[in-house]
């Protein structure tokens, strides 16, 4: 465990792993493919490439399901925290192929 928190800790230290994630999040939720460009700044017409490989569509997961299944039946306080839980494992979700492909070893 120790080892995924410092992987993540670089990755979050990493400017350009962050503009990445931000970019990846941001066209998520906007139904988009991630893409970056390759030419510099300056120039009048940047090529685009796609940063990552194209999100492959998200697969119901059963914990996530179940956690929404209970907000109704929990008080206001249990379901921000609900909330919160479902935020993380979306992240998870985005941060741990990141992290895999840099190179992580013995993640789950």
């Amino acid at each position: 465990m120790a080892d995924l928190s410092e992987q993540l800790r670089e990755l979050l230290a990493d400017p350009a792993a962050m503009e990445k994630i931000s970019s990846i999040a941001g066209t998520l939720s906007s139904g988009g493919i991630p893409t970056v460009s390759s030419a510099p700044a300056a120039e009048s017409a940047p090529v685009a490439q796609p940063a990552v490989r194209p999100v492959a569509p998200q697969k119901k997961d059963p914990r996530a399901e179940l956690l929404r299944a209970l907000k109704p039946f929990v008080s206001p306080e249990k379901r921000g925290q609900l909330d919160e839980i479902l935020r993380w494992m979306t992240i998870a979700d985005l941060v741990l192929p990141l992290l895999r492909a840099k190179g992580g070893k013995g993640l789950v």
